[in-house]
């Protein structure tokens, strides 16, 4: 089974269903607020949310001026949540989606303004490809969280992973080291400007120079 599609097996409509009533009730999860905060003004950006969920980045930008976004997910359950949330807020006509590995996808896109990826990275083995990509397509910045460098947060990935091997599903989730990520943005220009962090996760926005 591919990467994509453990990821599409993994996050069904029992996930989603459940995020998007923590959505309704509660508004975005931390890190996606620390996102959207660390964006700042974003009227008339045009973005891409990669592995958007159920859309909280993607609603959160649109309510706060964004001019449109693209969605990239290998979950077609999140995909079909976050459209649906999007005809009761009113704006699907800003946004497009795309199913899929946003690696294999990412060359048919457009750029954007901006690229978000909020607990993204940590999903994909292949980080380095997946940060080249996004390089190649955010024209102005890229905001990310990903899990802090900290025993507790490689412990819980190690745990996850551990229970997928019990349970006998494929997916599995990575811990990068952030130096690693800064570095591969850096070899394409672009550097962090803005930090903020969580309990198990770091948020970073990087700026093309």
């Amino acid at each position: 089974m591919t990467c994509c599609a453990s990821a599409d097996n993994f996050f069904n409509d029992s996930h989603a269903k459940r995020d998007l009533l923590w959505y309704r009730r509660f508004g975005p999860l931390p890190s996606a607020r620390k996102i959207l905060r660390a964006l700042g003004d974003v009227h008339n950006r045009s973005f891409i949310d990669v592995g958007a969920g159920v859309g909280a980045i993607t609603h959160g930008a649109l309510l706060l001026g964004a001019k449109h976004v693209t969605v990239v997910d290998a979950s077609s359950a999140y995909l079909q949540t976050l459209l649906k949330e999007a005809r009761l807020q009113k704006h699907t006509d800003r946004i497009n989606t795309y199913h899929g590995d946003f690696v294999e996808i990412a060359p048919t896109l457009s750029k954007a303004d901006v690229i978000t990826m909020d607990r993204v990275i940590c999903c994909y083995e292949n980080v380095t490809g997946l940060l080249e990509e996004a390089c190649k397509r955010a024209a102005w910045r890229i905001c990310m969280s990903f899990p802090r460098r900290a025993w507790w947060s490689k412990g819980a990935i190690q745990g996850f992973n551990l229970v997928q091997r019990m349970r006998q599903h494929a997916f599995r989730v990575y811990y990068h080291d952030p130096e690693y990520v800064d570095q591969c943005l850096a070899d394409s220009g672009f550097v962090p400007v803005k930090f903020d962090k969580s309990i198990l996760w770091s948020v970073r926005l990087y700026e093309r120079q």
